[in-house]
């Protein structure tokens, strides 16, 4: 199957389509998103963090559609979300950190 993300097409050709798009990648294949959570981690001692958490998974949806009633502004709305379990130092409980992110452009 082909990735629809590789398909160059116009924005409004995507909105017309009012396409939706599943995002399930590893962490790691998001850079900018590694090194957030990694300097969000890099206060945690290293022995509490889970291992491999770039392995675990980022899901979302990349939704377009138009932003206004003529169809004449394309409109993406992205949503995002990745959860990472650690073990607080300080406060010795365990949480889960999710990082979510929803725009629309």
């Amino acid at each position: 199957m082909d990735d629809p993300l590789r398909d160059r097409r116009p924005p409004r050709e995507w909105a017309a389509a009012s396409q939706v798009i599943e995002i399930s990648e590893k962490i790691r294949c998001f850079d900018q998103l590694s090194t957030i959570i990694e300097a969000d981690l890099i206060a945690l001692d290293a022995a509490k963090i889970a291992a491999g958490w770039r392995d675990l998974m980022v899901t979302g949806t990349l939704d377009y559609g138009f932003a206004d009633a003529q169809e004449d502004v394309a409109a993406l709305e992205i949503s995002l979300a990745a959860e990472i379990t650690a073990v607080c130092q300080r406060h010795l409980w365990i949480y889960a950190r999710r990082w979510m992110m929803k725009n629309r452009i």
